[in-house]
């Protein structure tokens, strides 16, 4: 990661904000949107280089995440959920009906109940 994008973040993220947290709002700040791939039926996020997706197929106005994979160079990062983030929004924009196979999209639902309640699931079932 670049030197100015921590320079950049420190000047958002308070004092207070453990180093690494730098990081991750740097990465928040320059970021690109997800995207869609209908070709290899999956939504993709690169950054530095790297790709990170989760794979789904759609069938009507049903959408099951299937997978998500983060390259190593990226864990840790928050990328893994800024791809969930950009596949929920695509499912709630186009109102579809969700349907989480993926383990990790599982957590990230239990970690914002509010999100999945949004979609009809309950985050207790996971």
């Amino acid at each position: 990661m670049s030197d100015n994008l921590v320079k950049a973040a420190a000047t958002y993220a308070p004092a207070t904000i453990p180093a690494y947290r730098y990081e991750l709002v740097s990465y928040l700040m320059s970021t690109e949107p997800v995207r869609i791939n209908e070709e290899e039926g999956r939504f993709e996020l690169t950054v530095d280089g790297h790709t990170a997706f989760i794979t789904f197929s759609r069938e009507g106005d049903t959408m099951t995440l299937i997978h998500t994979e983060v390259p190593d160079e990226l864990e840790g990062r928050g990328v893994g959920s800024a791809v969930v983030r950009g596949a929920l929004d695509y499912v709630r924009g186009n109102e579809l009906k969700l349907i989480p196979e993926c383990g990790f999209v599982k957590s990230y639902l239990k970690r914002h109940p509010e999100e999945a309640e949004e979609f009809g699931i309950d985050p207790s079932a996971f």
